[in-house]
């Protein structure tokens, strides 16, 4: 894996050959990426969300945020590019947010050390 530039709040980007695994160093901590979602809504051309649990007072609510879709002729690799920026940018605004959000997404946790 080498590191390939700055992309938006990512500082450092680790990607193997064939651009679908990637690591990112973002805000000093390291996100383990997959662009599996991103080529899979390029692929079968549907709609793709960001998605996360939040309390609203005493219920749990949703984050819900639509991600890119693919621009007319745009190949997979600019699309999941595109893709994975925005969805860095959810994350970076869901992680901003109140504290008390934070543990009903362990699925985003698990991949930060």
């Amino acid at each position: 894996m080498n590191g390939v530039g700055v992309v938006n709040i990512v500082e450092r980007i680790f990607q193997d050959a064939d651009r679908k695994a990637l690591a990112l160093i973002c805000e000093g901590q390291e996100i383990t990426y997959s662009s599996f979602a991103a080529r899979s809504a390029h692929r079968l051309g549907v709609p793709s969300v960001f998605c996360a649990p939040r309390w609203e007072g005493d219920r749990i609510g949703f984050v819900i945020e639509r991600l890119p879709d693919p621009l007319e002729d745009e190949d997979a690799d600019s699309h999941a590019d595109r893709w994975r920026d925005a969805y860095l940018d959810s994350l970076r605004r869901f992680l901003g947010g109140a504290p008390e959000n934070l543990r009903l997404s362990g699925g985003i946790w698990r991949h930060i050390r």
